[in-house]
């Protein structure tokens, strides 16, 4: 299930990214392949990864996989875990996600209206060049 969540994540993953291309190249014309559509997919791909990342984690505490791999095939005494170490690839799996919710919400972001700041014209001069002649 970890495998196939992971699966699913890196296919809208690279659909996303194949949008994000194609915006780069040309302009936008649908919402499925426009901004919408970038924000879609990442979000979809950051659900699944972040599924994949639960089941990961479910399974291991409900199993005790640590323990298991530690006393694997172990007669003579059985060693006691105290604490689980996750290692680099479940941090690179958190990073994908954190990735992805940051692409969500640069998406998010781009699409807020900001005001455009109002360009003053010069003043003309309190004193007309008339009377500087005289």
């Amino acid at each position: 299930m970890v495998i196939l969540f992971l699966l699913v994540a890196m296919g809208f993953a690279l659909v996303s990214l194949s949008f994000c291309i194609y915006n780069a190249r040309k302009v936008p014309y649908q919402s499925i392949k426009g901004h919408k559509g970038i924000y879609l997919w990442s979000c979809i791909a950051a659900i699944f990864g972040a599924l994949a990342l639960l089941c990961f984690l479910a399974a291991m505490r409900h199993h005790r996989l640590t323990e298991r791999v530690a006393n694997f095939q172990e007669n003579l005494f059985v060693l006691v875990v105290l604490e689980d170490r996750l290692g680099w690839s479940f941090w690179l799996g958190v990073g994908s996600v954190a990735t992805h919710v940051a692409v969500c919400g640069v998406v998010a972001m781009s699409r807020i209206k900001l005001p455009k700041p109002e360009i003053k014209k010069p003043e003309e001069p309190a004193v007309p060049s008339l009377d500087l002649l005289y």
